[in-house]
């Protein structure tokens, strides 16, 4: 009879330890990016020319970093909800290459106004290289 009482303990005491972990896992506050300061600042050519050179040391570098980046827009895309600021830097087999910034949904509609081949310095978190574009999560607009 004892051994049951302990098995429930045990069970009891894991349930608990497991509901009290998936809770706060759920409500993990979220990182404030437009609060974050850039650890990088570089033109969009810099950074797309280091994923080229070598994409492993660029993204060890700047993957899961906030950095602000400058350069020319070439144009602003829509996606569903998302817009996407994109910096066309060369052209490849598969069309336009460059970095993609996507915005934070709050400051979708002053990327909308932003006019082609206008200097602009955006500021986001870099999640690496597709093979032909550089890719910005979370960007907003610094100039």
């Amino acid at each position: 009879m004892k051994k049951w009482v302990i098995y429930i303990f045990i069970l009891m005491s894991v349930t608990a330890i497991g509901v009290y972990v998936a809770y706060r896992l759920y409500n993990k506050p979220h990182p404030d990016y437009a609060g974050a300061e850039a650890e990088f600042r570089l033109s969009v050519m810099d950074l797309y020319q280091a994923f080229i050179k070598d994409g492993d040391a660029a993204g060890r570098q700047y993957n899961g970093k906030v950095i602000a980046v400058n350069g020319p827009v070439t144009r602003v895309e829509e996606a569903d909800t998302l817009v996407i600021v994109v910096f066309a830097l060369t052209s490849g087999d598969f069309g336009e290459e460059g970095v993609r910034c996507t915005m934070l949904p709050t400051l979708a509609e002053d990327a909308r106004k932003l006019k082609p081949d206008g200097e602009i310095v955006l500021k986001g978190v870099c999640n690496g290289f597709t093979g032909s574009d550089v890719i910005l999560e979370k960007c907003m607009i610094i100039q």
